[in-house]
């Protein structure tokens, strides 16, 4: 991505976040969350797309990162519930 293309997908962003607003349904923080994450693709998509050009796809490794990020996120949701419960007696 060249800085011209980035420029122009930034201009895209800020046509997109005006019609947002004049959505009258979307609260201000709803529109926050929505900038946020499209501000965090337009950080990480030149990197990730510049290592998979140069890379080949290892499919064992991305299976197993997954399959440890979900491991990892159901295990934080039962001990925030086991905390907020009180825990286990």
């Amino acid at each position: 991505m060249t800085i011209f293309e980035a420029l122009r997908f930034y201009k895209l962003i800020n046509e997109f976040l005006k019609k947002l607003k004049e959505v009258k349904s979307l609260s201000p923080k709803t529109i926050n969350i929505i900038t946020n994450i499209l501000g965090i693709l337009l950080v990480i998509s030149e990197p990730v797309r510049s290592y998979l050009i140069s890379q080949p796809f290892s499919w064992d490794t991305f299976l197993t990162t997954t399959g440890a990020a979900v491991i990892a996120w159901f295990t934080g949701k039962s001990a925030i519930s086991l905390q907020k419960s009180g825990g286990v007696k």
